[in-house]
C-alpha cells in the first residue's frame, strides 16, 4: 500500500523551489506537535485582559494588510468556468471590514 499524499517525501527538486514549503516533513511535524506550542504561537500579541480570545481575522488577514505584505496575493478564486479573481491582503481586509 502506498503512503498517503501527505506522508510522501518532497521531490528532490524541492530544494530548487523559489519558496520553501511551509511543511517539509509532515510525519515529524505530526509526531512533535503540541497544542500548548500552537496556542502560544496563536496568542502572541493577544489582549492581556482576555488572553484566551483569538481574533482569527486579524491573524489571517489584517496583520498582513497592515504590513509589508499588504499587496501580496492572499486569495485566488477559481470560478467554475475558468475565470479567476485575485485578492491582496489589503483588498481582503477592506472587503471584510
Amino acid at each position: 500500500m502506498s503512503p498517503a499524499p501527505h506522508e510522501r517525501p518532497l521531490p528532490a527538486c524541492a530544494s530548487r523551489w523559489e519558496l520553501a514549503p511551509n511543511l517539509p516533513d509532515y510525519t515529524t511535524t505530526y509526531t512533535q506537535f503540541q497544542w500548548s506550542q500552537a496556542q502560544q504561537l496563536l496568542l502572541q500579541g493577544s489582549d492581556t485582559e482576555a488572553p484566551y480570545h483569538l481574533n482569527i481575522a486579524h491573524l489571517t488577514v489584517d496583520r498582513h494588510a497592515a504590513g509589508p505584505l499588504r499587496e501580496q496575493l492572499a486569495l485566488r478564486w477559481l470560478g467554475p468556468d475558468g475565470q479567476t479573481r485575485d485578492y491582496s491582503y489589503a483588498q481582503l481586509s477592506a472587503l471584510s471590514n
